[in-house]
C-alpha cells in the first residue's frame, strides 16, 4: 500500500532553496508532481497559481536547463 501523501502550504515568503530546506527541517521535499491527476488536486486543493506563487520540487540547480526532481 502507497504511504500516504501530505501537504502543507506555507504563507511565508521564501525563495525556492528555503522552501526545500523548510520542507527537509519537517521530514519532507517540495511537491513532486507525478501525474495530471495530482497536479489537478493540488490546484483544487490550494487554488488557482495565478492568484498565489507556489515552489514545487523541480530545479534546474545541477546544470541550467536540465530540470529535475528532488525526489529523484
Amino acid at each position: 500500500m502507497p504511504k500516504p501523501l501530505n501537504y502543507y502550504l506555507n504563507t511565508v515568503p521564501l525563495t525556492w532553496r528555503e522552501a526545500q530546506a523548510h520542507c527537509l527541517s519537517i521530514g519532507g521535499n517540495l511537491v513532486t508532481i507525478t501525474d495530471a491527476a495530482m497536479s489537478m488536486n493540488l490546484y483544487n486543493e490550494f487554488g488557482v497559481p495565478a492568484k498565489r506563487s507556489y515552489w514545487i520540487g523541480m530545479n534546474d540547480l545541477q546544470k541550467e536547463g536540465k530540470w529535475s526532481w528532488v525526489s529523484d
